[in-house]
């Protein structure tokens, strides 16, 4: 296992150093959309007019739409039932126009669970518990956990990661790596697949240490088509989500959304009931101490 935090200099390092030799790997975001992504700075500050705005979102989402998403089969997205359509039902409820009724909380969790176990089942189909590796983006990255565990999975790499509202990029601040084998399947449980940066980040940060996963999977609640388009760019990778979205707006927010899923899942959370999380994940003293501190920040 390999443990990653951040140095003095605010850089990521090693304790224990990484293994094999960094691999040519596809899906890395272009130049183009780096660039317009850090244009979107001066939306979220405000400083665009509503044609800019439309021209910029535009841009973001590169022409990818939802049906042509799924006339070309680069996602799944659930059959949902009654007892499913409901669950959506209520984590989105409110969201965006009327804050005083969104769902949060124990009633949040409790309905958002019901979808991460219908999602990690679809994903489950076929595949050894054993050889299965997920990737948590903490904080919403947990949502999942729960799910894999009542499907037999044990091995988990824990990835810090906040997205930097003003480029859309991932900002990892530390990871506990479990070492991925050849031939292993690799999922990334990650809620909201908007720019598709965490999930590409991640798949990067394994095949660039020479590791070789037979599969790669991502596995989201909502997705924007632009985000499922980024992380096909990883041949085979299989992407299962509970909802295919719209777009992404000029903020790169998935339209029609739901929120910050992790403020919604971790709201009322108590330390026990994350300590309990912790242990049937078998999280370390050292990282548990970083994600207490992530999830009760004060």
């Amino acid at each position: 296992m390999t443990i990653n935090t951040l140095g003095n200099g605010g850089g990521l390092f090693s304790h224990e150093g990484m293994t094999g030799q960094p691999a040519e790997v596809p899906g890395k975001l272009t130049e183009d959309v780096m660039m317009e992504r850090r244009v979107t700075a001066e939306a979220a500050d405000g400083f665009l007019d509503e044609a800019n705005q439309a021209e910029l979102e535009r841009k973001i989402n590169k022409g990818c739409d939802r049906e042509s998403i799924l006339q070309q089969g680069l996602c799944e997205p659930l059959i949902l039932n009654e007892q499913l359509r409901q669950a959506f039902e209520t984590i989105r409820r409110g969201y965006p126009d009327r804050p005083e009724e969104r769902c949060s909380g124990p009633e949040f969790r409790e309905n958002s669970n019901l979808i991460t176990e219908a999602i990690v089942a679809q994903t489950m189909e076929g595949l050894n518990p054993e050889t299965t590796v997920v990737v948590v983006p903490w904080r919403a990255g947990l949502a999942f956990g729960r799910a894999f565990l009542n499907n037999g999975v044990r091995r988990f790499y824990h990835v810090s990661t906040k997205r930097n509202e003003k480029t859309g990029e991932p900002m990892v601040d530390y990871e506990n790596s479990e070492i991925v084998n050849d031939g292993d399947t690799v999922v990334v449980a990650d809620p909201m697949l908007a720019t598709g940066g965490t999930a590409v980040d991640a798949f990067r940060r394994i095949l660039n240490r020479g590791m070789k996963p037979g599969r790669l999977i991502v596995n989201s609640v909502l997705s924007a088509p632009v985000g499922v388009k980024e992380v096909n760019q990883f041949p085979g990778v299989r992407v299962i989500t509970g909802a295919l979205d719209e777009k992404l707006d000029h903020r790169m927010y998935i339209i029609k959304g739901l929120g910050d899923y992790g403020d919604l899942y971790c709201n009322g959370l108590t330390v026990e009931e994350v300590n309990a999380l912790a242990d049937d994940m078998q999280i370390d003293d050292f990282s548990r101490r970083l994600l207490l501190a992530r999830i009760f920040p004060n």
